[in-house]
């Protein structure tokens, strides 16, 4: 049964803690993601809050995480850590795409949006880039 991010139950049996995390779930539906991009954007934002407090954030998808840090060029990179991996790029950069509008909006003075990769994207695994800002 496909998920629906408007009831929050269908994502109880997901692991994910509803009590903690009802505020980012109800933000998630307010901004219309798909169901498929929760848990991904879910641990990023548990990344971005905890492990890498203060950093950059960027939104990248591809093969490997060295080809994603190769196409950022001079930005000095933290780390780049996988969100989720997909069965096709299609539905990377959905994740990515949901991932992104989440992260530009509650996030707005971290996220990297001046950061743009010099390539297109290939594969299909999705990583949260944590980087210096300047």
């Amino acid at each position: 049964m496909e998920k629906n991010i408007n009831n929050l139950n269908d994502f109880a049996e997901s692991g994910i803690d509803l009590v903690k995390h009802r505020e980012v779930l109800e933000a998630l539906s307010r901004l219309g993601v798909d169901p498929k991009s929760v848990k991904p954007t879910l641990a990023a934002r548990e990344m971005a809050v905890g492990k890498y407090e203060g950093a950059g954030i960027y939104i990248a998808v591809g093969s490997a995480a060295s080809q994603v840090v190769s196409t950022f060029g001079g930005t000095a990179i933290i780390s780049v850590e996988p969100m989720e991996h997909t069965s096709s790029l299609e539905d990377a950069l959905q994740i990515r795409a949901d991932a992104e509008r989440y992260f530009t909006r509650h996030f707005p003075g971290r996220y990297l949006n001046n950061v743009a990769p010099a390539s297109a994207p290939q594969g299909s695994t999705v990583f949260v880039v944590f980087a210096e800002r300047s």
